[in-house]
């Protein structure tokens, strides 16, 4: 990988829906100007107007709209490491499982306890194969309220916030 390096100019944070953006453009030693843009959760790192920087880019500088992309770059200035963190989509794929998992879980806990409440314990309906099959449990009322109980647990851990985000 190549190295590139000189100075910070125009350097922006900004926010862009759910994502931080840094921006800025890097005056080469040779004055060459490459704009930079950094996009991700949050930045970790300082980086300053006139601070020299060094970042690693692949055979191909710039993207197809003439902007460099890097993952993170070198603050010469301060000796430190800028970089922003993205999201990464296992992560994102655990944190939808566990929020239905708990979801699902709240709904039976509920279910269960109102059960408990109401004194209505469970049948358990031994299996015949000459009868039709009743139905085992108890007031399908009770199952309806530990469903929605699990609907509005999720809509709360999972989508509301990120509908929270997108917002501001």
């Amino acid at each position: 990988m190549a190295r590139v390096s000189g100075v910070a100019r125009s350097v922006r944070l900004e926010r862009e829906g759910n994502e931080v953006v840094l921006r800025f453009v890097l005056e080469g030693d040779g004055g060459d100007r490459l704009p930079v843009e950094m996009r991700g959760r949050k930045v970790l790192g300082v980086l300053d107007d006139g601070d020299r920087v060094e970042l690693s880019v692949g055979r191909n500088v710039r993207d197809r709209g003439g902007v460099a992309r890097p993952r993170d770059i070198a603050n010469l200035t301060t000796s430190s490491t800028v970089r922003v963190v993205r999201r990464s989509f296992i992560g994102g794929v655990f944190n939808f499982i566990a929020s239905l998992a708990f979801s699902v879980f709240s709904g039976w806990l509920t279910t269960v306890l109102l059960n408990a409440l109401t004194y209505q314990e469970p049948e358990i309906v031994p299996y015949s194969f000459e009868e039709p099959a009743e139905a085992a449990g108890g007031d399908p009322i009770l199952l309806l309220v530990g469903v929605a109980v699990a609907g509005v647990v999720f809509f709360l851990i999972f989508i509301r916030p990120r509908l929270k985000r997108r917002a501001t």
